[in-house]
């Protein structure tokens, strides 16, 4: 329907230990939605990209990027997508340290781009299968703090405006300002996902919502932090990849 619509982005999200959702693989429903659309483009909002290999995250993307080309996008976050009990039964390694998905997501990049780094891994393993094009990457944050990696490391950022209701405006003013090579981001590179309902039937507009819906809401909003009370953060290197094989 949102291909027939004439909506730009159509993305699918990760959840595990679950009953209520059933997305833990968006790129296996990416695929079948690429079979069923034409236009549209089809993403995951996000992977989580802790739990897995970049390699492997690379590939599975590259694949689909082949299958659809022009038309893939690789939305990427480091939330658990469930409980950390499950986040540990994915990836036992897990340590949730920033600094660890900082260089997954440059590894991801040398993946896509194919480069050929001297003394590295990169030099000697590459991602398949080879194609033209590579998918384009974003970053997903309630945050912020992700959005000052995606600046730095010149991916898109998508904010979630429907967790953090008073955040987005403020973390792309103040994330675009850093160094690297996406300084700001032109409209096209910024997505701000909210929660919305659509009545049906259409003579009961003031029942679409349900009543946890608008306590749920009224929360978040009532939680956000004031714009004083600043987030502390460990330093974060971002530098180019060095280490040996």
């Amino acid at each position: 329907m949102a291909d027939r619509l004439g909506y730009s982005r159509f993305w699918v999200s990760e959840h595990h230990n679950t009953n209520t959702l059933a997305g833990s693989t968006p790129e296996v429903l990416i695929a079948h939605l690429g079979n069923h659309t034409q236009r549209i483009r089809l993403g995951s909002g996000g992977v989580m990209l802790p739990h897995y290999s970049a390699l492997k995250v690379a590939e599975n993307f590259r694949m689909l990027e082949s299958l659809f080309p022009g038309r893939i996008d690789l939305g990427m976050g480091r939330a658990p997508g469930g409980d950390r009990l499950t986040a540990h039964a994915l990836n036992p390694s897990n340590t949730f340290s920033e600094q660890d998905f900082v260089e997954q997501l440059m590894d991801l990049q040398a993946y896509l781009r194919d480069d050929r780094v001297p003394e590295t891994i990169h030099e000697r393993v590459m991602a398949i299968p080879q194609a033209p094009g590579v998918p384009e990457l974003w970053l997903l944050s309630s945050s912020g703090q992700s959005g000052l990696f995606a600046a730095h490391l010149g991916m898109a950022f998508s904010f979630a405006q429907f967790i953090n209701g008073n955040g987005g405006r403020r973390r792309y003013a103040t994330t675009g300002s850093g160094s690297g090579p996406r300084q700001s981001w032109p409209r096209r590179w910024q997505t701000w996902p909210c929660s919305c309902c659509a009545p049906i039937p259409r003579r009961k507009p003031r029942t679409c919502a349900p009543p946890w819906i608008c306590s749920w809401s009224a929360s978040a909003r009532a939680s956000v932090a004031p714009s004083h009370q600043k987030r502390k953060s460990a330093a974060i290197s971002i530098q180019p990849w060095t280490r040996p094989i």
